[in-house]
């Protein structure tokens, strides 16, 4: 992230304190933020200072990190990466990054201690930036079924990793499954002939993420590829999971109110033999919680279309 011509992560640590961007404060304002104890890190995943699994993650190993500082007892340090798990108990990439920490502190009593939590922590932010650098490429994409994992490489890392240029390098070759599909079907190497002739109406509902960095055009050309298939997008805000957000007790009620919104009575105005389109797990849970319609991802509809 560029500001006023200099380059930021979103999280970082410097001079004993861990340092994120508030992100509730983006794009009106730009907010530097101390986390100075693992409390402030408890305290930022919940309120979703930091968002998006790649940061979240980040932020709870940096979280265990700021507890080894202030209190480096074994029994301190366990209560710590209990509680950073249970501010967002359905978030698997902050537990894997937890339980990557307790396994590398595990058993350390030094007084290295500090410095082996934050190289873990930093490991941990350019993990997945290590792992696929030298095998993705423009003859070997990255592609994704669920928008905010995959289009993570295209945002989040690219302001995560200490690695820039293998960062853009993966981001570069990252698609949906459906922006993949697509290109093919440019190409001309999908055979429209091996999909049925059937009629079906179908409503497109957009994953946040994919309608801030991709778009909905690909997943409605890929959904046309039957000839008979008539589909439109709906226009329709967040489905208010947000990701593990509505998932949780003190969060259902916003979450369902943001559903009822735009998204929910949209659905339920659909005809009953009209198939839901939606990418995002998060917006297919919701929409079946909010109406009890079964949505599916593109990518089941188009493979029940194969004659």
């Amino acid at each position: 992230m560029k500001i006023q011509n200099k380059e930021y992560r979103t999280i970082w640590y410097e001079e004993n304190v861990v340092k994120i961007i508030d992100q509730t404060k983006l794009p009106h304002q730009f907010i530097i933020k101390d986390l100075k104890t693992v409390k402030d890190a408890i305290n930022a995943i919940k309120v979703m200072e930091v968002r998006g699994a790649p940061l979240i993650g980040s932020t709870a190993a940096y979280g265990m990190a700021l507890a080894v500082q202030e209190n480096n007892d074994p029994n301190f340090i366990k209560k710590s990466s209990e509680e950073l798990i249970e501010s967002r108990p359905t978030a698997i990439n902050l537990k894997w990054a937890v339980d990557r920490m307790m396994k590398k502190l595990s058993g350390i009593n030094s007084d290295q201690i500090l410095d082996i939590a934050l190289k873990e922590a930093k490991e941990i932010c350019n993990n997945n930036i290590a792992i696929f650098k030298d095998i993705v490429t423009a003859e070997t994409p990255l592609i994704g079924i669920e928008p905010s994992a995959i289009l993570g490489f295209r945002d989040e890392y690219l302001r995560l990793a200490d690695d820039k240029a293998s960062a853009k390098k993966i981001a570069k070759n990252s698609f949906t499954f459906e922006e993949f599909l697509s290109q093919e079907l440019e190409k001309g190497n999908i055979d429209t002939s091996l999909f049925t002739s059937e009629e079906k109406d179908i409503k497109i509902h957009g994953h946040c993420h994919q309608k801030a960095l991709s778009g909905t055009h690909a997943t409605f050309s890929i959904l046309n590829i039957p000839s008979n298939y008539k589909v439109s997008i709906l226009n329709t805000g967040c489905c208010g999971m947000a990701g593990s957000f509505g998932y949780e007790k003190e969060h259902y009620k916003v979450s369902m109110q943001v559903g009822e919104d735009t998204l929910f009575p949209k659905v339920r105005n659909c005809t009953s033999d009209t198939e839901i389109a939606a990418a995002g797990t998060s917006c297919r849970h919701q929409i079946f919680d909010g109406t009890k319609r079964l949505a599916k991802h593109p990518i089941t509809i188009l493979k029940e279309a194969l004659s």
